[in-house]
């Protein structure tokens, strides 16, 4: 699964949870490694969009949610997200999930 498939499925909002490699979500907040970068709220079709430079494929990664928002009607907040956490390398916020959830890293 790609980046985009993994981005457009948390858009629709027809699974619960999904992670490939390094993004992933769980409800209504997709992260990519654990920097939530979208939070939303389905009922409303509002999305808080983390806006925070962060790399090169972080911005890439946050293009692509924003078209994939818009395309499925979200309104777009932007805001200003936390720094990067990197000592908690991937996958905040999953207790439930099981190890075969995820794609290898290649």
């Amino acid at each position: 699964m790609t980046n985009k498939e993994i981005i457009k499925e948390f858009a629709t909002g027809n699974k619960r949870y999904n992670a490939v490699n390094h993004i992933g979500y769980t409800d209504n907040k997709l992260w990519n490694y654990s920097t939530v970068l979208a939070t939303v709220n389905r009922e409303e079709k509002t999305a808080d969009l983390n806006t925070r430079k962060y790399s090169a494929t972080t911005s890439k990664i946050q293009s692509m949610l924003r078209a994939e928002l818009e395309n499925a009607g979200y309104v777009i907040n932007e805001i200003i997200g936390d720094t990067a956490n990197f000592w908690n390398y991937g996958y905040q916020g999953a207790p439930n999930w099981k190890k075969s959830d995820f794609a290898p890293v290649r």
